[in-house]
């Protein structure tokens, strides 16, 4: 895991024909790999020069039990991302198709 200490990231997902959607960007205090599967489902690309602390899962999970402020941030920042995925599904899912793909799909 690891906490953006300064500048800013980009997030993305490359997609089988080679294109990259992003997906998100971090800034200064945001973190990175909340998720706990042992490999992320988007890349990070650092956007200008950006200082970054990794913490190693296991050393993290010790913290958490001695910092109990710090885990509740941490389910906080993850709640937050997931609601805004869950917003984007939202607005995704309200759109036709012709919608969805006016921007990449017509002339």
């Amino acid at each position: 895991m690891f906490n953006i200490v300064s500048g800013a990231v980009r997030l993305f997902k490359l997609l089988p024909d080679r294109r990259r959607q992003i997906t998100g960007f971090l800034f200064d205090s945001d973190f990175l790999g909340l998720a706990l599967k042992e490999h992320c489902a988007y890349s990070p690309e650092a956007v200008v020069e950006t200082i970054i602390c990794r913490f190693p899962r296991g050393k993290l999970e010790r913290l958490f039990d001695e910092m109990r402020k710090l885990e509740k941030r941490l389910l906080d920042e993850a709640s937050n991302e997931l609601i805004a995925a869950q917003d984007q599904m939202l607005l995704l899912g309200r759109k036709t198709a012709i919608e969805r793909c006016r921007r990449s799909c017509l002339p």
